[in-house]
């Protein structure tokens, strides 16, 4: 069972999910292109979003390699759900039988819009897709050692207090299944040596 000492900052912007609620649409074409070519990275984001497909790529590969079958990945901030619909997807393709997954974000409209793109994907045989709202910063209800991928994106985490950050890493690391590592969109070694005491 893990010891998570929650501090959750009054400093945060109360804001950012009315923000993101108020953008909508706009957002998710802003941030993820073409909701129908879930795989062409080539917006103002390219290279980022190839890197992070690559490592997410890399997971999913290994996981398979290993005999692996069922899947649990849970995304953090997810917005309109775009990185979980790849996931999800993807692994599908790669004959992952059972795959569970949820989206979680601050922004009620974004996690909406999430919902309504999935549909397609939470009807298929063995996934099972949900969205909520919620904040990140509090602790989620998945097991210890149950997340294959954990995703949190660097531009989920910079809406974040500084003082903030380690508990969340901290959530997420425990979330994890040991063979796993967290998907942070950047280095994960660099950012937890950057935000952890």
């Amino acid at each position: 069972m893990r010891s998570l000492v929650r501090h959750v900052s009054a400093v945060q912007d109360p804001n950012v999910g009315l923000d993101y609620d108020r953008a909508g649409e706009r957002y998710r074409a802003y941030a993820d292109g073409d909701v129908d070519k879930l795989y062409e990275f080539d917006g103002q984001y390219a290279y980022g979003d190839q890197e992070i497909w690559r490592i997410l790529g890399n997971t999913l590969n290994k996981l398979r390699a290993r005999g692996r079958r069922e899947l649990s990945v849970l995304d953090l901030g997810c917005g309109p759900g775009t990185w979980i619909r790849r996931i999800v997807d993807w692994a599908g393709k790669m004959g992952f039988t059972r795959i569970t997954a949820r989206g979680v974000d601050l922004a009620e409209t974004q996690v909406r819009r999430a919902r309504v793109l999935s549909q397609d994907l939470a009807s298929r045989a063995g996934v099972t897709l949900r969205f909520e709202v919620g904040d990140i910063r509090e602790p989620m209800p998945e097991p210890d050692g149950s997340v294959d991928i954990c995703l949190c994106l660097y531009g989920v985490l910079n809406h974040l207090p500084t003082e903030d950050l380690s508990a969340v890493f901290g959530e997420s690391l425990a979330l994890q299944r040991a063979s796993s590592s967290p998907q942070f969109g950047r280095s994960a070694a660099r950012l937890r040596s950057t935000w952890m005491a």
